[in-house]
Order: structure tokens, then sequence, then C-alpha cells
């Protein structure tokens, strides 16, 4: 009878002491980001993280960070941080458009974390090859130049190689920089003829 009453006693005890580990911790094997890091200094590349736990299930209001400060070769536009900031929604996603240019030394390549905890490293590359925060014919040639190369920081449809596919997107972004998009020119004749 009192091994029966011990018992008894011990049950619920080992069940408060049997917690299961939280599932709400961010799991680089569950979550999912995207393949190809790519700034711009008119920030129109868009980067996406996925945050799950060890279960699968999304992670909500998790904090990742893309920390772009330990390469210097990225040149982050006026007024933006060094590290990119975004929190998760309900289903796990975050987005990024980073403005910035320049790229990451050839073997260099930036941690994407998630509430601290690493789920992907990405070279970065960019349309701006030289850094100087405008899109233009020095950066195609710089692209040019890397034609037959795997070099991850011109690769910018991430096919794994720098072909003139590539060169072509760099001109796609041609007279991008931190301010507005350039549009096309119009003349001041026919801008009146608009509004007239």
């Amino acid at each position: 009878m009192r091994a029966r009453f011990l018992l008894l006693l011990l049950i619920p005890m080992a069940l408060v002491a049997y917690q299961p580990a939280s599932a709400a911790v961010p799991d680089p094997g569950h979550s999912a980001v995207d393949a190809c890091l790519i700034v711009c200094p008119a920030g129109d590349f868009t980067f996406h993280v996925t945050v799950r736990d060890i279960v699968g299930n999304p992670v909500a209001n998790s904090q990742v960070v893309i920390d772009l400060c330990g390469c210097p070769g990225v040149v982050p536009c006026p007024g933006t941080p060094c590290q990119a900031i975004a929190f998760t929604d309900a289903a796990g996603n975050a987005t990024f458009q980073i403005k910035a240019g320049g790229v990451c030394v050839v073997g260099t390549a930036v941690a994407i974390r998630a509430d601290g905890v690493v789920l992907a490293s990405r070279h970065v590359a960019s349309p701006d090859q030289n850094g100087d925060l405008f899109v233009d014919a020095a950066d195609v040639a710089v692209g040019v130049g890397k034609i037959g190369s795997g070099d991850p920081s011109t690769d910018l449809d991430c096919d794994g190689s720098v072909t003139p596919a590539d060169v072509t997107i760099i001109n796609n972004h041609s007279e991008h920089s931190c301010g507005a998009v350039p549009t096309q020119p119009s003349s001041w004749g026919r801008l009146k003829a608009i509004y007239r």
C-alpha cells in the first residue's frame, strides 16, 4: 500500500519535471533562405527568408539579421545601416530589399541569423560591382571581365557561373542609384503638352 502511495506521488512530479524543448527556436534544417543575396543601390532585388522550428512550424516575430558589416566591399546607401533587420510574419516569412552596392571579396560570405541562430551564409552580388552606389558602364566592364568565372559576386542569375546573362542584368539596372530609379527623359515641350 505504501509503495502505491509513493508511486502515485512520483507520477505527477515526473510529469511536471518533463517539459518538452521550446519549439519556437529557429532551426536551419527546416528554415529556407534564398540561394542568392543581391543588393542594388535602388533596393530592387528581394531576398526571402522563412524561419521554421525543429518540427517545421513557422516562427512568428523572429528577428532576422543580415550582417553586412564584416564585408567592407559592400557599401550601404547613406542612412542605411550595414545590418539589415526584419521580423517574420505569422507564416515565418521575412523579406529584404537592401539598398547597397559593391560586393564581398571572393570567399567571403555573410551570415543570415534568426534570433541569433545562423540559418545560412551567402555571398553578396550586385549590379553595382565597384561599390560607387551608381550602376554604369564601369560595372558592365567589370562584369564582362568576369565572364566564364564562377565568381558569386557577379552571378546575378544564381546559376553558378558568370555569363552574358549576368552582364545583361547589370545593364538592366543601369543608372540605378540610392535615389529614385530613373525614368526616360522627356522634353519640356512634351511635358507641357501633357498638362494642357
